[in-house]
């Protein structure tokens, strides 16, 4: 007979009867952003005009041995509507101790995918078909941070006990949920004046393991490292990654490689111009590769609680596909309160 065992927060919160909390606060923040989009896959009759609205429930509190505790859900959705939940986590911060972060949207090498210095959005914002990106984790997690080791670094670690299934209330539990995902990163700020490095690897204990055609035949890996240099206005950035998924299938890809480099500029308080470079290469099975490559041109200007972004973004083997090509370009003004 299975019995079902559950352990929330008010357990824990129970357990430790010291740990009471004090009165905490509630604010809410949002914006819309509007859009205009030109591309090679316009129709007609198609509309090129978007509006996305977005709120965020923030709320924080400190409890009498003093830790702290901060949350947040962000909505997001189109047109005059809110839709699905995007984000929901809650952070406790413990001193020298660190911090813990439990809820979806909080994984080590998942945040660190495409770090690359950017005047609106990563270069492959917008388009079709993206390159592969690292970032394992799916639904609810846990993620410690480690207090500054020194030389301002720290360390993070994840682990998702379900890797692709969906995020849940207290009391609940995912039923279409992966295997177990395992993520360290770091990061250091303390090496250099104006260097930041960091990194980060990632892998699934993937129990499947069968010789048919289509099967997964290994466990999926990921790894990513990156350095950016602020120099005055100017900040240059290099980042590549890896990722094996595992597939054994004789036409899917078993291995990626991503090379990243960008530029930003800061004109003054108001104007940012940046470029990127972001190449992605697919090495399939049958011992064909293909490399994907993406060029983006952005520009930013701010206005108080308003920004004009624009976006220029040429794509070539889009999807990893030989000769097919991709332009990405957007117009977006964005309103904040």
């Amino acid at each position: 007979m299975n019995k079902l065992k559950t352990i929330g927060i008010s357990a824990l919160a129970g357990s430790l009867a010291t740990l009471s909390a004090y009165a905490g606060d509630v604010s809410v923040t949002g914006g819309a952003d509007i859009s205009y989009v030109s591309s090679e896959k316009n129709q007609a009759n198609s509309n090129p005009i978007g509006i996305n609205n977005a709120f965020t429930f923030s709320k924080s509190g400190e409890l009498d041995n003093g830790w702290t505790w901060a949350g947040a859900v962000i909505y997001l959705g189109g047109q005059d509507v809110i839709g699905n939940i995007s984000t929901s986590h809650i952070t406790f911060t413990m001193g020298d101790m660190g911090t813990l972060m439990i809820g979806n949207n909080a994984e080590a090498i998942g945040s660190i995918d495409d770090v690359m210095p950017t005047a609106y959005e990563e270069s492959w914002n917008g388009v079709d078909s993206g390159p592969a990106l690292v970032g394992m984790g799916n639904g609810n997690m846990v993620t410690y941070t480690t207090a500054d080791l020194g030389a301002g670094t720290t360390l993070v670690f994840t682990w998702d006990p379900a890797a692709g299934g969906s995020s849940t209330g207290t009391g609940g539990e995912t039923t279409a949920g992966g295997d177990t995902v395992l993520e360290l990163a770091f990061k250091s700020t303390g090496l250099a004046e104006g260097l930041t490095i960091g990194g980060g690897v990632a892998e699934e204990n993937r129990t499947t393991n069968s010789t048919d055609i289509g099967a997964y035949s290994d466990k999926p890996w990921e790894v990513t490292a990156y350095a950016k240099y602020a120099v005055g206005p100017v900040t240059l950035g290099y980042q590549e990654s890896a990722e094996d998924p595992g597939i054994s299938t004789v036409s899917a890809a078993q291995h990626y490689e991503n090379r990243n480099y960008a530029v930003s500029f800061q004109v003054n308080d108001d104007l940012t111009i940046s470029y990127s470079d972001f190449e992605s290469i697919n090495e399939g099975n049958n011992n064909t590769d293909v490399t994907m490559e993406l060029d983006s041109l952005q520009f930013s200007y701010s206005m108080g609680a308003m920004s004009i972004r624009l976006q220029d973004t040429d794509v070539s083997n889009a999807n990893y596909t030989a000769g097919t090509d991709e332009e990405h370009t957007e117009l977006n003004i964005s309103l904040s309160f």
